[in-house]
């Protein structure tokens, strides 16, 4: 019996010997698999926050670049609009230049037509008192016809000095470059041809067009031929050249205008037209009469004498307007309003002696024999 308990006793010591490294060992694994299963999780939350902080950061990486576009294209929009705002304030206010240059120019305009015609009025009635005798009365109305004389050579003053005012404002829409361009091409065109002029820079005037010149306007044979691309494309028409055939194409508004160089023949809408002279060159720049690409283009043109200045306007042709041609011709051998009064006022001489009254305007031309009833107008056409 002692022997049966000490083997159980020995049995029980070898059991115990065996069943702790194997509890041990399995908790050992079991530690193990829980470690591993807990990095295993601790992994994959980290996997799955990094990708979170990848998504986040790709998101705002996103979010920044398409702040960075919008501020970008908020920018971009801002200066346009604000360059858009300066365009059209900067076009209000030509625009407030032009509407007060002609308010100023048409009132100055009306004025000297009333002088004008008070003018001519009493002159008349100048005529018939020295006819009749009365040499009171026509010295009084000598003395009137001499402060309305006065009168309008001040308002050609004013005049002058709201068209050197308009001309000065022409000039400062070129650079330094290209005037001086622009003289240069002067200089050539006349020391390449003696019987012209040349006219300056802020020679054209127009509150309508944007006119810009790189070749003068010239005066030929008493005829204003200007460079018809700047005119044309200054009122909205197209230009095309023609190299082979030397040829100029203007379009607008429907209507074709075609012109060679050295023909005094042009198309328009196909129907032949005769030029009073042919189209040519100067300064690798076609040139043309006046006359024809303001009737031509529907253009109304105005000649100011004093100043040697072309104002041309967009509208209805007026066809005293078009006579820029002669009265330019005109101005190469006159000077604009000379007037000259010599008159002899003694009684008994009244019959005898003539009294020469010559008032010469832009375009019209008046001798008045003050001692006789007749008097005689010529007008330019």
């Amino acid at each position: 019996m002692k022997k049966i308990k000490n083997l159980l006793s020995l049995a029980l010591i070898i059991s115990l010997i065996v069943i702790n490294p194997i509890n041990s060992l399995a908790k050992s694994e079991s530690g193990k698999s829980e470690k591993a299963k807990s990095e295993s999780q601790s992994n994959s939350k980290k996997d799955k926050e990094k990708e979170s902080a990848d998504k986040k950061e790709s998101a705002d990486k996103k979010e920044s670049a398409d702040k960075k576009e919008s501020d970008k294209k908020e920018d971009k929009d801002k200066k346009e609009d604000d360059k858009k705002d300066k365009e059209n304030k900067d076009e209000d206010k030509k625009d407030e230049s032009k509407k007060e240059w002609e308010v100023q120019k048409d009132a100055i305009e009306a004025q000297k037509d009333e002088v004008e015609s008070k003018k001519d009025e009493l002159e008349k009635q100048y005529e018939e008192a020295k006819n009749a005798g009365d040499i009171q009365l026509a010295e009084e109305l000598k003395n009137q016809v001499q402060e309305l004389k006065n009168e309008m050579e001040q308002l050609k003053k004013e005049m002058g000095s709201i068209m050197k005012q308009k001309k000065q404002e022409i000039k400062n829409k070129y650079t330094k470059e290209e005037l001086e361009q622009f003289e240069k091409a002067k200089e050539q065109i006349l020391g390449a041809n003696k019987d012209i002029k040349a006219l300056g820079i802020d020679s054209i005037v127009s509150s309508e067009a944007d006119i810009k010149l790189d070749t003068p306007p010239v005066i030929k044979s008493g005829r204003t031929l200007i460079p018809v691309r700047a005119i044309s494309e200054g009122f909205k028409a197209t230009v095309q050249w023609n190299q082979s055939e030397e040829k100029v194409t203007i379009t607008k508004d429907g209507k074709e205008i075609v012109l060679q160089l050295g023909s005094n023949l042009a198309y328009i809408n196909g129907v032949e037209t005769k030029l009073d002279v042919p189209a040519e060159s100067m300064n690798n720049r076609t040139i043309v009469p006046l006359r024809f690409i303001a009737e031509s283009l529907g253009l109304k043109v105005e000649w100011d004498q004093e100043s040697e200045t072309i104002e041309i306007e967009d509208g209805d042709q007026d066809t005293n307007d078009t006579d820029t041609d002669d009265q330019t011709e005109q101005s190469t051998d006159t000077t604009d309003s000379q007037e000259t009064v010599n008159e002899d006022t003694q009684a008994g001489q009244a019959t005898s002696d003539k009294s020469d009254t010559t008032v010469q305007n832009d375009s019209t031309t008046e001798t008045i024999q003050v001692d006789e009833t007749q008097k005689t107008d010529s007008t330019n056409n």
